[in-house]
């Protein structure tokens, strides 16, 4: 497996960001997190899962498994393991229509995602019909209102990169708490968080990471420096840094025996090669040297891997496939004087069958050193509107239904067997200016929840309000709901609600806080000589938005870095330069004249006629040009045309394109633009008069 590395991300026609990328052979994984929030979807990680809110529906994924779960039911199955390195997860990219419900475009620089549920623009593309090209109008210096979401004249443009969110419940004595900051932005990414309750200690988890592609630093939770094949590794917490080369360096303490795994490994393509050592409260325990490689082939990979260390050897291999028949097969062996833990030297096998495009059968075993094998089988049903799943355990069988539609969806889950009986289901239903939503659920024990509220979503304050029935044991009771979400600046919403418990009332209180920032580009000097005279202030304007004040004569200004055009215009809209593009390379020095600045309109005739040959005269669609300046503007079908306001030299000529005129007209040469009011343009009959209508 190559180190990650990043590509330009393009969700719905409007780049993103940058996005981390793993290359497994023919296979493109790209990071789950970065691709989400393209779609402004929340997404909750653990060390080796990560949740999707999609369309309602929450869809858990986890390391090395091909099947994606609502709850404990199985839902649908991906064509290859989603893999979790350096903190961050990745899945192929060709499960992404799957997940998100896109069409995929991957390229060597970008991978660009399309909703298919959005609407056709009836205006985009050529709907079956060819036209001519025309000239295409270069930039006014009109000003035209501030877009909040697009880049200010300065340069600086607010950029969302993330949520963080807090949760705090009270029930009688006890009280719980959630905590998290979910960020992510072009050269770091964050995913931290805190969970705590009485009695309890506050456990910490996540992973910041400074850098997208191979060269990176990454703290917090990260990936077993030994993860593979033959070592499953854990929940492991350190440091890994990398560069450009593949040269990677890896310290982690392992939560599950508490040891400590520092590695040095060299990745080049598809070959990785490892030095480890382990060590246990500081003191040497064993070394050793791996060699990992994968080779892929028409419908999927193969992986080999091998460790060698003074008490023993390790290795494995792995396998996956895709189509119609796929598999994602692994097998390990550990020598016995290898330091093991439960999980290593697995026998893994997913596997399913695509009985049909909306129809799979899918299976599961799962064994390893200390771990009892496991086993699951069933078959899943997928609908763009519906999923639907039903999967044998050892010990029980789950059967779990989702239905889904725009701002509405329903979830349905069953488990029965062996000491265990539980339901699940929640229903969210659009209802005026908010969304009702319905929950019920019980489990073995006696203990049950029926919810039925209603969220309503405003700018502003809005109420929740609704009734709960809650039971444990022999104890029922219903009560009310009733809270308040209401926004405390434009970035921090919180809402509270109290709600019943079997024993006096419970506190629920959620934070979420929009996380963004200022971005500010370095800066262009530009040198400007302006001519002219002006009774009225000068302003400078950047891509048609007013930028700062400037003077008659030499002055110096500050252009943001990147292309754009630059004009000078009056307070009084009487007069203007004309607009010239400036770049990060040039040109440094600019002269621009100040001329009237107005609107040029009139239109098309034909010289002494309205009809040539018989048949009407066609003057719409025809380019009309000012010189100099190479404005454009076209006639309708009445031969009137119109310029938006523009700078006019002393010496503008307007003109025809020939190009655009019939056949059977002729167009004059260029003739000099009156001072003031309309314009007409004449045209000239290129063949001989039939009929002459006045």
């Amino acid at each position: 497996m190559a180190a990650p590395q990043t590509l330009s991300l393009t969700v719905n026609g409007k780049t993103a960001q940058r996005v981390p990328v793993l290359m497994n052979g023919t296979r493109v994984m790209v990071g789950v997190e970065g691709v989400a929030a393209g779609f402004s979807l929340p997404v909750h990680r653990t060390t080796n899962t990560a949740s999707l809110q999609v369309q309602g529906s929450q869809l858990t994924l986890t390391d090395g498994d091909v099947v994606v779960r609502q709850g404990t039911a199985a839902i649908m199955h991906l064509t290859a393991s989603p893999e979790v390195r350096s903190g961050q997860f990745f899945v192929d990219t060709a499960d992404l229509p799957a997940l998100f419900d896109v069409d995929v475009d991957v390229q060597p620089a970008g991978l660009t995602l399309t909703s298919t549920s959005r609407p056709v623009d009836p205006k985009d593309g050529s709907g079956g019909f060819h036209t001519k090209d025309v000239p295409t109008p270069r930039p006014t210096v009109n000003p035209h209102p501030n877009n909040p979401n697009e880049p200010a004249a300065d340069g600086s443009a607010i950029r969302s990169i993330g949520h963080a969110t807090g949760s705090l419940n009270t029930s009688g004595g006890s009280r719980s708490f959630s905590m998290g900051v979910q960020a992510a932005g072009d050269k770091a990414t964050t995913n931290v968080y805190a969970n705590g309750s009485n009695g309890q200690t506050t456990t910490f988890g996540g992973t910041m990471r400074f850098g997208m592609g191979q060269k990176h630093v990454a703290f917090g939770s990260i990936t077993d420096p030994m993860q593979g094949i033959a070592f499953t590794g854990g929940n492991d917490t350190g440091i890994e840094i990398g560069n450009a080369s593949g040269l990677m360096l890896a310290s982690a303490l392992r939560q599950v025996d508490l040891r400590n795994i520092t590695a040095l490994s060299h990745q080049s393509n598809n070959l990785t090669e490892s030095l480890a050592v382990e060590a246990k409260h500081g003191k040497f325990e064993q070394a050793l040297l791996g060699l990992r490689k994968t080779t892929s082939f028409g419908s999927g990979s193969i992986g080999r891997e091998l460790w060698v260390g003074d008490h023993g050897i390790a290795g494995g291999l792995s396998l996956q496939t895709s189509g119609r028949l796929f598999a994602d097969f692994a097998v390990g062996f550990a020598g016995a004087g290898l330091l093991v833990n439960p999980g290593d030297a697995p026998l893994r096998l997913n596997a399913g069958y695509r009985l049909s495009p909306a129809v799979t059968l899918i299976g599961n075993v799962n064994s390893g050193i200390g771990r009892f094998g496991t086993a699951s089988g069933g078959f899943l049903i997928q609908r763009p509107n519906l999923q639907f799943s039903l999967t044998r355990f050892s010990t029980a069988t789950s059967v779990d239904l989702g239905l889904s539609g725009p701002n509405k969806s329903a979830d349905f889950l069953v488990t029965s067997g062996v000491g265990q009986e539980s339901m699940n289901s929640r229903v969210v239903l659009p209802l005026g200016q908010g969304a009702l939503n319905m929950l019920a659920s019980f489990a073995t024990g006696g203990s049950q929840d029926d919810l039925l509220s209603m969220q309503f979503k405003r700018e502003g304050t809005s109420p929740i309000l609704g009734v709960e029935h809650v039971r444990s044991g022999d104890i029922s009771r219903i009560g009310p709901v009733v809270g308040l979400s209401f926004p405390l600046g434009s970035l921090l919403r919180i809402s509270a609600a109290i709600h019943p418990l079997t024993n006096g009332n419970g506190l629920q209180v959620n934070l979420d806080q929009t996380l963004q920032y200022t971005s500010r580009p370095r800066f262009n000097v530009e040198n400007l000589s302006l001519a002219g005279t002006s009774a009225s202030p000068l302003f400078v304007y950047l891509d048609g938005i007013q930028n700062q004040p400037v003077s008659i004569g030499a002055a110096t200004l500050k252009i943001p870095r990147g292309s754009h055009y630059l004009s000078v215009q009056s307070a009084d809209k009487l007069l203007a330069t004309q607009a010239v593009r400036v770049t990060d390379v040039g040109p440094k020095s600019v002269a621009l004249q100040l001329w009237p600045f107005r609107t040029v309109k009139g239109g098309v005739q034909v010289e002494g006629a309205t009809a040539v040959n018989g048949a009407q005269t066609p003057l719409g669609a025809i380019t009309v040009r000012l010189q100099p300046g190479d404005y454009v503007a076209q006639t309708d079908a009445n031969g009137n045309f119109e310029f938006p306001p523009t700078p006019l030299a002393p010496n503008t000529t307007i003109s025809v394109d020939s190009d655009t005129v019939s056949s059977d007209l002729a167009a004059g040469e260029a003739q000099p633009l009156p001072a003031d009011g309309p314009v007409i343009v004449l045209l000239h009959p290129s063949k001989k008069l039939e009929k002459v209508t006045f």
